[in-house]
């Protein structure tokens, strides 16, 4: 009787010890490929051919902070141009990207010594443009998709990962030689004539550089022809 006391007594105390954490099973997606690969694909197409955007822009770079209004006009072949002003103050510089090449003019000489518009509009292109157009892969309960990149020193491919269902893009990050170097995070999606609007984006370079974007207009379908993008002088 005091062996089964014994034993029944035991039993108790085992199933009262702490139980190692288990890490919970890894997310897994709604969707099927084809059907993902399907809703990727109607998204595309519905993206507006130009647009113009309004923004107001946090940029840091080695440390100091610069707070600025930024005036965006773009087109889906990858030509755009951003235009940017003190938030109190005046016109700062305008950097393009027209038929592969750039520009840039700095307005103030003080502003363009203590900063490069030219990183700005590198990451205003990382964050609009350079898609991922490889084949989709489930993984943690989204879908990512990667593509090398050509003609670029510092990056050499990238990497979408796409929302379950949506397929909203969430996070794209780029590498070289296999070493992430960039993160954009897009927040407060909205839907808007079919095509996904992140009303906030967040984008951290490697090297000390980083802008944080609230879209505060957001016009799709205006027509931005080759004269507007072109930057010229004062």
């Amino acid at each position: 009787m005091r062996g089964r006391r014994c034993t029944v007594l035991l039993a108790i105390l085992c199933g009262c010890a702490h139980q190692p954490d288990v890490a919970p099973p890894p997310r897994s997606v709604t969707m099927s490929v084809e059907a993902a690969e399907a809703a990727r694909a109607a998204l595309l197409s519905k993206e507006p051919r130009s647009f113009k955007m309004l923004h107001q822009v946090v940029a840091t770079y080695q440390i100091q902070k610069y707070l600025m209004s930024g005036y965006f006009l773009a087109r889906k072949d990858g030509s755009f141009r951003v235009s940017a002003t003190a938030a109190l103050g005046p016109k700062l510089f305008d950097v393009a990207k027209l038929d592969g090449r750039w520009e840039a003019h700095v307005y103030l000489k003080d502003f363009g010594e203590r900063f490069d518009p030219t990183n700005l509009g590198r990451s205003v292109e990382r964050i609009y443009f350079l898609p991922a157009t490889g084949p989709l892969a489930a993984e943690s309960g989204s879908w990512v998709s990667t593509s090398t990149i050509a003609g670029e020193d510092d990056i050499d491919a990238v990497e979408e990962w796409r929302e379950d269902g949506t397929l909203a893009l969430r996070r794209k990050r780029y590498y070289r030689a296999g070493k992430q170097v960039v993160q954009v995070d897009y927040d407060k999606l909205e839907l808007v004539q079919g095509s996904w609007l992140a009303r906030t984006v967040h984008l951290t370079d490697s090297r000390g550089f980083s802008i944080e974007l609230s879209v505060i207009g957001y016009e799709p379908g205006v027509p931005v022809p080759d004269d507007l993008l072109r930057v010229q002088g004062p």
